[in-house]
């Protein structure tokens, strides 16, 4: 799309031509956000339901981890494929682990459910980048980021009390299983625009095929070096140590091809910037995860 000419009315975000489209990428984001803070006040609940408190902090890491490998996957998937496949299917997944996770009868069944979501979840996110990209003009990409961002607005202040009041009231696989079939229409929300979408027919050739490839060598590869740099962090024997040098040696790899050079040393510009963030979402993913642990294990609070 060309931005507007000199002398031209500048685009709107909710002009008629984009608003069906915009509309869309943000039902799927709150969704997504919905989900994320729901699942944070629900998982002890889980845990103890499933008999799985052993497996708590895997509630989390099953889905970040499939969520790296889902990402990587997307990101060439969508090079070659332009982001419908990626966007759809990512969605499907989604809502096909919210499903498996609604009617879990244990703690493996449930955490399938969530490696799904976040197979789903990190390909959706990358197509919807990318929808953006090709859907809007140049002049609204700014402020259609600016949207995606404020979909995590709502679902941060309403979504933990939310799912706390259904979680003890109808019970804990309703918070999964209620936003399934929403997931689903936000997906069908965009398919009008991205059947106007136009994927290059070059772009599926040898060499992206093997770089599609590789790319899911390099997700798996750092999602197990994650996990197990996680159950390192949980073993309190000499196994820890073991774990932890597989974890550091399968991650370094995938890490010096994914990140900016220079962003384990913090050098200055991206790489500074890109490390930062990073030390960020993990302290705010371990507090997010662990408070409503410690309310009601060591409080004595509940769900609600």
């Amino acid at each position: 799309m060309e931005e507007a000419s000199v002398g031209e009315v500048a685009p709107r975000i909710l002009d008629p031509r984009y608003r069906l489209t915009v509309i869309g990428i943000v039902a799927v984001v709150t969704v997504v956000a919905m989900e994320a803070m729901a699942v944070t006040t629900v998982m002890p609940t889980v845990v103890r339901s499933l008999h799985g408190r052993r497996f708590y902090s895997w509630g989390f890491t099953a889905y970040l981890l499939a969520d790296v490998v889902g990402m990587v996957d997307a990101g060439q998937r969508t090079d070659r494929d332009g982001p419908t496949p990626s966007l759809v299917g990512g969605m499907v997944l989604f809502a096909v682990g919210l499903t498996v996770a609604a009617s879990a009868t244990d703690i493996w069944m449930f955490l399938a459910g969530r490696v799904l979501q976040g197979f789903g979840g990190g390909a959706l996110i990358v197509a919807l980048y990318v929808v953006i990209a090709r859907a809007l003009p140049p002049s609204l990409h700014g402020r259609a980021f600016t949207l995606t961002s404020a979909a995590w607005v709502v679902p941060s202040l309403v979504g933990p009390a939310l799912a706390g009041l259904v979680a003890s009231t109808i019970g804990w696989r309703w918070v999964f299983g209620g936003m399934a079939p929403i997931a689903l229409a936000g997906a069908l929300i965009l398919v009008p625009c991205l059947r106007s979408l136009t994927t290059d027919t070059d772009t599926a050739t040898e060499g992206n095929r093997r770089r599609l490839g590789r790319s899911w060598v390099t997700g798996l590869q750092l999602a197990v070096g994650l996990g197990a740099l996680q159950e390192a962090a949980q073993l309190a024997n000499w196994w820890s140590l073991a774990l932890l040098a597989a974890g550091v040696g399968l991650c370094a790899a995938p890490l010096h091809r994914l990140l900016p050079t220079g962003t384990l040393r913090l050098a200055p510009g991206l790489a500074t910037v890109v490390a930062l963030r990073g030390l960020v979402a993990c302290a705010f993913f371990g507090a997010e995860a662990y408070i409503p642990l410690t309310l009601t294990r060591l409080q004595g609070g509940t769900a609600r």
